[in-house]
């Protein structure tokens, strides 16, 4: 039976992993916070071993893994230590880098749920692939530029690792634009640019089958993977199915305004420093798509159709 490491339990992307994995093929460690600790305890059975850290303390985290090692570690996030931006990159990219200078010690192999962020926002050709310039953001988000640049220095050395860039999310209890379209909408507070824009989302059933794949598997001849949903979707018909589903009436023509409003709301953002509401702006008021083929194929994964798995978020809803 093999060792395997899940890193954090904040993350619905982590709890529903353990769901999937094979209990019986693999010994499973979890990476705990004590907050997370508690939620973990009065969810989950004792079948898991639970190690239990403190982030304030980087030292004795690098202590804990001198003497523990896994076959297989899987890290999809950080627990949000601080408000500070600062401190969240050093928290973040710090306690990332002793979990692969880890597996590269004890030749264990390692992977990472990376995001389409690396590629900024909104990416600089469409559709985005793997070989698509890489923009570092700002704060927290930067993270996954600063992360998959440690991975690929030590990839040159021998480290057997793997990278999801896995679009933004969709899904029961997914957090992020989704639940932000979703909100707005119910609301009836939900403004679109009168330009049609397409997006590309992912649906979360797919990025879990995809580290499943290759935690069971070896796929050494390809390192980076890029996730997404089957085809883009314009982001008014996307709107327009959550509206009808919930207030059973199509989306409002009134409720799509001029776009340079967006650009005025964007301009706005930057100045004030919401870097977080900049992006919601973003990605109302451009297109976003990215070439995903490839690497489901490469996984056998069967891609999901946004329209209509997005019934699943709005079942949960209704």
């Amino acid at each position: 039976m093999k060792s395997l490491l899940i890193t954090g339990f904040s993350n619905i992307v982590e709890s529903s992993l353990l769901k999937k994995i094979n209990k019986k093929k693999y010994a499973i460690s979890v990476l705990l916070t004590e907050e997370e600790n508690q939620k973990f305890n009065r969810k989950y059975d004792k079948k898991f071993e639970k190690i239990i850290i403190d982030f304030d303390n980087i030292q004795g985290f690098k202590e804990l893994l001198q003497t523990h090692s896994w076959d297989i570690i899987v890290h999809v996030g950080t627990p949000k230590k601080s408000n500070n931006c600062i401190k969240k990159k050093y928290f973040n990219v710090n306690f990332k880098e002793q979990l692969i200078i880890n597996a590269l010690k004890n030749k264990s192999k390692i992977l990472y749920c990376s995001s389409v962020d690396v590629f900024g926002t909104i990416p600089l050709e469409l559709p985005a692939n793997n070989e698509t310039e890489k923009v570092e953001g700002k704060c927290i988000r930067s993270n996954f530029s600063l992360t998959e640049k440690i991975f690929f220095k030590y990839l040159m050395n021998g480290l057997d690792a793997y990278i999801i860039r896995a679009s933004l999310l969709y899904g029961k209890n997914v957090e992020g634009f989704s639940s932000f379209l979703l909100k707005k909408i119910i609301n009836k507070n939900l403004y679109l640019p009168n330009k049609k824009h397409w997006i590309h989302l992912l649906n979360i059933e797919t990025l879990i089958d995809a580290l499943v794949m290759i935690i069971d598997n070896d796929y050494s001849n390809n390192r980076i993977f890029l996730l997404a949903d089957k085809d883009p979707i314009l982001l008014r018909d996307l709107v327009n199915f959550i509206y009808k589903s919930i207030h059973k009436k199509d989306f409002p023509q009134n409720r799509i305004i001029w776009k340079k409003y967006f650009f005025i709301a964007e301009k706005i953002c930057s100045f004030m420093k919401w870097n977080d509401k900049k992006r919601l702006i973003q990605l109302l008021n451009n297109s976003w798509f990215y070439e995903s083929d490839f690497s489901c194929e490469r996984l056998f994964l069967k891609k999901k159709n946004t329209i209509p798995s997005f019934q699943e978020v709005l079942n949960e809803y209704n």
